[in-house]
């Protein structure tokens, strides 16, 4: 299964994770300075410019860290994009108030956790959390607002949620691409590195190199040692073995060649731009279709993804439309 083959997977930390990233600068009503300038505010909670630029600033970096510069004409529109998920972010954090959900410490102390694993060392994360202008009781702060965030995604929205199995079996019907599977070949192979454009002296000697190992295998010895003496191909640590692959996934005449030869059975020598190859097939798969009954949890996954996405955004715009926002 190709583009439905990653499930949905509604875990705590997961949408945490996601409520973290998307708000990741965003202040508490608290933590508001009243002579800060307000850019938005939100059933009475203020949201201040500071909070909008900083956000701002830090969508440049990262875009400059990838070698891109926003355009001009672009300012405005992420600018405002910004300020929309400040106040999604608010709306949700009151409407779990509202509906009673709470945050315990532990919970915090969890998702803070998991954050401090991403780096190498405490120094690491600070580091980087300077870098963010933010600092780690501010991260706390904002890791709880994204667990009222998700709990209140839960109860209200992900639990309502439900994909008939008419329209798991509707999907895999109408859509058979999904779940094909191309005629796969497990190889191995022995490699001798020379590039296409060298001079003829070299390409002999790489030639009579392949050449010896290919007596070597006539004469009996082992395909997957030899490898692991000769091959200059990485998967020489694994005994040359490749694992499974379709044809598409090699260079032509390397897939020529090892979708040619039966199972056990070892090619000629065979170049390609990277060199001389000796190939040995170990195991084939025939062209498959998979069985609805294997796949529907997955069809069942990637459907739930899709009308959770479509819920929680209705959720949202129902909040807003009940909201009082001044901008």
């Amino acid at each position: 299964m190709k583009n439905v083959n990653k499930k949905l997977i509604l875990t705590a930390h997961a949408v945490l994770i996601l409520f973290i990233m998307l708000f990741a600068f965003t202040a508490t009503a608290q933590e508001k300075d009243a002579v800060t300038p307000k850019a938005v505010v939100v059933n009475g909670v203020v949201i201040d410019q500071v909070e909008i630029d900083r956000e701002f600033a830090e969508v440049e970096k990262q875009a400059l860290a990838k070698g891109q510069k926003i355009p001009d004409d672009k300012m405005d529109q992420i600018r405002n994009s910004i300020i929309d998920n400040f106040i999604n972010e608010e709306l949700l954090v009151q409407d779990s108030k509202s509906h009673g959900i709470k945050v315990e410490p532990s919970e915090v102390e969890a998702a803070f956790a998991d954050i401090q694993k991403r780096f190498n060392d405490t120094a690491a994360l600070e580091k980087a959390l300077a870098e963010s202008n933010i600092t780690v009781d501010e991260l706390k702060v904002k890791i709880k607002r994204g667990i009222a965030a998700k709990k209140l995604i839960d109860d209200q929205v992900v639990t309502t949620i439900v994909v008939p199995e008419t329209e798991n079996r509707a999907f895999y019907d109408e859509h058979p691409e999904y779940f094909k599977h191309a005629e796969q070949v497990k190889a191995s192979h022995i490699l001798i590195k020379c590039d296409p454009k060298a001079e003829a002296s070299v390409k002999d000697e790489a030639k009579r190199k392949i050449k010896d190992i290919q007596k070597k295998l006539a004469d009996g010895e082992s395909f997957s040692e030899l490898a692991k003496q000769f091959s200059e191909c990485p998967s020489k640590n694994q005994s040359g073995d490749l694992g499974f692959f379709e044809r598409e996934k090699m260079v032509k005449p390397f897939a020529d060649a090892a979708f040619a030869l039966q199972t056990d059975a070892i090619s000629d020598i065979v170049e390609t731009d990277f060199g001389f190859h000796l190939i040995k097939i170990t195991d084939k798969k025939a062209a498959s279709i998979e069985e609805y009954e294997t796949v529907k949890e997955k069809i069942n996954s990637h459907l739930k993804r899709g009308k959770t996405q479509e819920a929680i955004g209705k959720y949202i715009v129902n909040l807003r439309e009940k909201a009082t926002i001044e901008k």
